[in-house]
């Protein structure tokens, strides 16, 4: 739904040129509430239902409210219609004219008849003279100008496809990563709140061992620190989740804060089990490397367009026009012609060869930018599939230190409750346990932060996005 955008200016109670009375029909009244209705809901910020965002909702939103991708759909229009103009060189071109010219003397001849006596003058036509008629030109020959600049206009509108395609990659990427941060920092509210709720009945049990004298003061006043310390963290967390809302929901152009659904702690089950090779024996569409690659072939199309203008150029015709005055009378007449001209540059003090050797330059320079960009993706891609290895691992590496800090807190209760560790060593365990989960989840978002990056550079489908499209069971 494409959404416009209009500027607020109060109440507005009429419209120039319009009038509102009583003779409307009921037709026309309707029309009116349904144009109004449109533009109210339209010249807003889109929004969003309370139910919960998918992944696939927000990248669709992001789709329509991105900008720039509709620049590039522009850039994509201008260059069909470049195509359109090079290809209207090809068929003859019909116009209209109309010339009026005024000669002073008129045209004429001044021959002595007899010696001694004044010279003849005889006029041959008039002062004013006036034409309207019609041409038809045609074009036979003018170097190949006209196939460069065609096939010149079909690279550049290849190449706009390539990056219209590669902007809307580049899109669905960004929004997929304020997704996965959103999800990241709604998971760390929720383990700072965990958190808190378990220094609270550490801090209460402190003081109760306190007053019960088991226990020194420096005891005491580590738990009442620790649960300061946790309140705070709640509040930083919720501060965070806050500004990461309100900045997605400026990518998203809505109006109310977005509720993205999904669950990273169920997904990190599903990367555990990923198979890194499906990547490999993927074979990338890089959309960014097309386009330039088709940019360069414009550029060499145009460079031999440039030459082409140095040789000679046939152009031929027919004209039909009424012509005043006509055989030397005052009165309108009817004049047919057909031409055929050659023209063929012979000076123009190096220009020619100038413009030519700077497309030549510019065909060099698209090419070696081409080959710069084909080594660049290339490493950067099977760089980016090693981070993806590398970071499922990290994903079983972190569960199993989860796993392992579950176990030690459990340890170490039971250790508190029998009197063999102090109050600090719980809190300590506790400690663990959260920094454990912290960079479990943290792992989790990344791994699929590059597992996006790489279906925006590939092109290609990795299968593994629709588990946020489902809310948690």
């Amino acid at each position: 739904m494409e959404k416009i955008r209009a500027a607020r200016s109060g109440s507005v109670s009429r419209y120039d040129g319009v009038d509102y009375g009583g003779g409307r029909s009921r037709k026309d009244a309707f029309l009116i509430v349904a144009a109004f209705f449109i533009i109210v809901c339209f010249a807003h910020p889109l929004a969003l239902s309370g139910e919960g965002l998918s992944l696939a909702e927000a990248v669709e939103q992001g789709w329509k409210a991105n900008s720039s991708l509709r620049v590039q759909e522009n850039e994509l229009k201008k260059a069909e219609l470049d195509g359109a103009i090079a290809d209207s060189f090809s068929y003859p071109e019909l116009s209209l004219f109309s010339s009026y010219s005024h000669i002073d003397p008129r045209p004429g001849v001044r021959k002595e008849i007899l010696p001694g006596m004044a010279p003849l003058e005889l006029n041959m036509g008039r002062n004013d003279m006036f034409s309207h008629g019609a041409q038809l030109r045609y074009i036979l020959y003018e170097g190949g100008r006209r196939s460069h600049l065609q096939e010149a206009s079909k690279q550049m509108k290849e190449a706009s496809r390539w990056l219209l395609l590669d902007r809307r990659r580049t899109v669905q990427f960004d929004v997929r990563r304020a997704y996965l941060t959103i999800l990241l920092l709604k998971e760390m509210e929720h383990l700072a709140t965990d958190n808190l709720d378990r220094h609270r009945r550490r801090s209460a049990d402190a003081d109760r061992a306190f007053k019960a004298g088991t226990i020194a003061r420096l005891e005491l006043l580590r738990a009442q620190a620790e649960e300061e310390d946790a309140r705070i963290a709640v509040d930083e967390a919720a501060d965070r989740k806050r500004t990461g809302l309100r900045q997605f929901a400026i990518l998203l152009n809505v109006k109310d804060l977005p509720d993205p659904i999904g669950d990273l702690q169920r997904a990190s089950e599903q990367a555990m089990h990923f198979d890194v090779a499906l990547l490999r024996a993927e074979e990338p569409e890089f959309a960014r490397l097309m386009a330039v690659s088709f940019q360069r072939r414009a550029s060499e199309e145009a460079a031999e367009a440039k030459k082409a203008e140095s040789l000679p150029t046939v152009v031929t015709g027919v004209k039909a026009a009424q012509v005043n005055p006509y055989l030397g009378d005052k009165r309108y007449g009817t004049e047919y012609s057909a031409f055929l001209q050659l023209s063929y540059p012979i000076f123009d003090s190096g220009r020619s060869e100038a413009v030519y050797e700077r497309a030549k330059i510019d065909a060099q320079n698209a090419a070696l930018q081409a080959d710069e960009l084909e080594r660049t993706l290339k490493a950067q891609y099977d760089l980016l599939i090693e981070r993806i290895e590398s970071g499922r691992r990290t994903i079983l590496s972190r569960k199993v230190g989860v796993e392992r800090a579950k176990l030690a807190l459990e340890a170490a209760q039971v250790a508190h409750k029998n009197g063999s560790i102090d109050l600090s060593r719980l809190l300590d365990a506790e400690v663990l346990l959260l920094k454990s989960e912290v960079e479990f989840l943290r792992s989790t978002a990344e791994f699929y932060e590059n597992l996006a990056d790489w279906e925006r550079w590939s092109g290609r489908s990795s299968g593994q996005f629709e588990i946020f499209n489902k809310s948690k069971p």
